[in-house]
């Protein structure tokens, strides 16, 4: 088995500095198309070396990348929102949310469904992650994006939230489905449930909405 082992490592070694021949020298012959003949005395050209590696070996191009997304985090995240903004997702995409995503992604949907939404801040929320409002009434939101059912806790950390920001309705927004204890607790407290099916349904609502919108604003900017 150990045997076994090390021709593999040793395969896997062999078709990497392969690929990576070959994917350099693909490099310094389209580099010679354009008439750039990097030296081997020259920085550039090991630098061309590093960057093919750092492309084709996963566990170097993981390592760049967790370096370069804790440095240009926020350029990272700017760049990201801004693509993703006016995206309308589907259910299998949403459940690939952190749960700081699935609260940004359900404030953009509250907000196509007219409602004025703002998040509240992690260290302090008080048991809400979004704040509605809509006409004269507020609503408190706890979003769960999971990968199992959504318990009994994510009701009583709304039930709390009601009070303390004196809203008029509770609601939990998961991706899932509910517990039965957190069905009946939810139920003697009036607390809205919106589960996975309602939140597939919000959401194709909002897409033909938006592309209600969509539609009508071209119109009138071409007429």
């Amino acid at each position: 088995m150990r045997k076994q082992k090390v021709k593999v490592k040793e395969t896997k070694v062999t078709e990497f500095l392969i690929l990576s021949i070959f994917a350099f020298c693909i490099l310094i012959a389209m580099l010679n198309l354009l008439s750039v003949q990097p030296s081997v005395t020259d920085f550039s050209f090991y630098l061309l070396l590093a960057i093919v590696i750092t492309c084709i070996y996963k566990p170097v191009r993981m390592f760049v990348y967790k370096i370069l997304s804790k440095l240009f985090k926020p350029i990272f995240y700017f760049v990201k929102s801004f693509f993703t903004k006016n995206k309308l997702l589907e259910l299998h995409e949403i459940d690939e949310m952190t749960g700081q995503e699935f609260e940004r992604y359900l404030k953009q949907l509250y907000e196509r469904h007219g409602y004025k939404v703002k998040l509240t801040k992690k260290s302090k929320d008080y048991g809400a992650d979004l704040i509605l409002k809509k006409g004269k009434k507020t609503f408190v939101v706890q979003a769960k994006c999971l990968n199992k059912k959504a318990g009994i806790r994510a009701v009583q950390e709304v039930a709390g939230a009601i009070k303390h920001y004196r809203a008029d309705v509770g609601i939990v927004v998961t991706n899932q489905y509910y517990t039965t204890p957190a069905k009946n607790l939810a139920k003697s407290n009036g607390i809205q449930l919106i589960n996975r099916d309602e939140l597939d349904k919000m959401n194709s609502i909002s897409r033909r909405q938006y592309k209600f919108s969509t539609a009508i604003s071209f119109i009138l900017n071409k007429s």
